[in-house]
């Protein structure tokens, strides 16, 4: 049995991960866990072929009959030091084959920076649960349906949106991601427009899908304005990022000043964003929440709808590093 169960783990991917929020970070089980059990295991260098069984931080074991057992499941690891970056590995439980299986399912991650989460399938009523932290949302007109990953938020491009009032400020906010469907070509369409806590009247954060608005030509358009005159806004044409299911991380290293520093990646291929020549980014009412799908106009008169998905909608205090980038993209919490 050790034998089989050790062929069994050596042949298997067994770990997607990405970070969590504070001290933690989230791994994917792929495979079932067969009746011996695996034992997960960190350090914070790379393993070796020197390494044994009892090298590094036994995190926990998983059962054939824990809450881990199936194919596609998530577990949790706390206590570790936000930024810091962890490499993981399982060994068989039982059995004294254990170096059978050094020098693979090794994965990497940094701990922590996770500020917001919204992947709709904690919703209850109008209620879209926050995740990572307790700024839920409300939704009105939303559906949802099964996606990439669990289930998606559908809007209608009428009258859907979800409203929330994150809890990070300006100064945390590094980096947003998500999943969404983008044609090739759209009338105009607000996919986020967020307003952290500490910001009187500036879209911290705006994304849209444009095809006329502030004079592009089907384009997504991004942007980030913390305060009058510290607008940066650029835009990449659709046609070079249309698709379904596109996962995008949008990266800002600094929301203040007017450097062009922002950068954006579309199923983890660098795009090129060209500088709008307009840069303003319209200001929000004081008080008023960030919203999901939606634009007001200066009033609470919403408009500029969505017309299509959304899906695991993230806020980052952080860059995201390259291999993080990947695990989103191919397997990991965001696709």
């Amino acid at each position: 049995m050790a034998s089989q169960f050790s062929e069994y783990i050596t042949s298997m991917t067994l770990f997607f991960s990405i970070p969590s929020s504070t001290g933690k970070t989230r791994l994917k089980i792929e495979k079932p866990i067969t009746s011996d059990g695996v034992m997960l295991r960190h350090k914070t260098t790379a393993w070796t072929s020197g390494d044994t069984k009892d090298t590094g931080t036994l995190i926990t074991t998983i059962t054939d009959d824990s809450t881990y057992k199936g194919a596609n499941q998530w577990y949790e690891v706390s206590g570790l030091t936000d930024g810091t970056a962890y490499y993981f590995k399982a060994f068989p439980y039982k059995g004294s084959t254990y170096n059978e299986v050094i020098g693979v399912n090794e994965t990497l991650c940094k701990a922590g920076g996770l500020l917001g989460e919204y992947t709709f399938d904690n919703i209850s009523g109008t209620t879209v649960y926050d995740t990572a932290g307790s700024a839920n949302g409300t939704s009105n007109n939303l559906s949802v349906a099964a996606g990439v990953v669990g289930n998606e938020g559908v809007f209608n491009g009428t009258n859907s949106k979800v409203l929330f009032s994150p809890s990070f400020s300006l100064t945390d906010l590094k980096t947003m991601s998500c999943i969404l469907d983008i044609p090739a070509t759209t009338a105009d369409q607000t996919v986020m427009v967020v307003k952290p806590s500490g910001d009187a009247n500036y879209n911290a954060l705006h994304f849209s899908l444009l095809n006329g608005g502030y004079g592009l030509t089907n384009a997504l358009r991004v942007g980030v304005s913390p305060a009058s005159g510290q607008s940066k806004v650029g835009h990449v044409a659709l046609s070079s990022i249309s698709g379904d299911d596109r996962v995008v991380v949008f990266n800002f290293p600094t929301m203040a000043g007017t450097t062009f520093d922002m950068n954006l990646y579309v199923n983890n291929v660098s795009q090129t964003l060209t500088q709008d020549s307009s840069t303003a980014l319209s200001t929000n009412p004081s008080g008023l929440a960030s919203i999901l799908g939606a634009y007001y106009n200066g009033t609470t008169a919403y408009r500029i709808f969505r017309s299509g998905n959304l899906d695991q909608v993230r806020f980052w205090n952080r860059k995201l590093e390259s291999y993080e980038r990947d695990n989103l993209y191919n397997g990991g919490a965001g696709c």
